[in-house]
């Protein structure tokens, strides 16, 4: 891979754990029978479901190319991620980051989920894990394949769940 093709990537893997979902194409689902917490709602508790109905939600938002529209499933404040080999303890340098990212996105081709699990860890804080595979078109044409997995930590605050922090590779 090229540097210009690393420095997308590594740019593209913030936003890949939880957001890398911004696309014009429809998501190809090729779920496996019982690999997916998310497709078999009844086996969740309340709000293990209500999570995954922020997850969807959340990439409904991406879906439509709107950063600012996703980044509201997050928590600013005390916000941390681990991404790739780096860390970010400071939300406003990650969200400019994730909105420059999002800029280079022409369409995503391909987004596949293939696992997905939830679990509730305190009665405020619900894990979401995944894989992912997916094929993305940047603005200046070229296409590029991405796999890896992510996690993502829901917390309840004022009632609401929100994402405080995110890591994957």
């Amino acid at each position: 891979m090229t540097n210009k093709g690393m420095m997308i990537k590594r740019k593209l893997m913030g936003v890949s754990v939880t957001l890398l979902l911004a696309m014009t194409a429809p998501v190809e689902a090729s779920i496996e029978t019982g690999s997916d917490d998310c497709a078999d709602l009844q086996v969740l508790s309340a709000d293990e479901q209500t999570v995954c109905s922020r997850f969807h939600d959340m990439l409904g938002a991406v879906q439509r190319v709107d950063p600012d529209a996703a980044l509201e499933f997050f928590q600013p404040d005390g916000f941390s991620a681990a991404l790739s080999g780096r860390l970010y303890s400071e939300w406003d340098s990650w969200a400019q980051e994730y909105r420059q990212s999002m800029a280079t996105i022409a369409s995503f081709d391909r987004l596949d989920f293939p696992e997905v699990r939830v679990r509730t860890i305190t009665p405020d804080t619900i894990l979401l894990l995944n894989t992912y595979d997916e094929q993305v078109t940047l603005q200046d044409g070229s296409v590029h394949q991405l796999t890896g997995f992510g996690t993502q930590v829901w917390t309840r605050q004022l009632g609401e769940w929100r994402i405080v922090h995110i890591s994957g590779q």
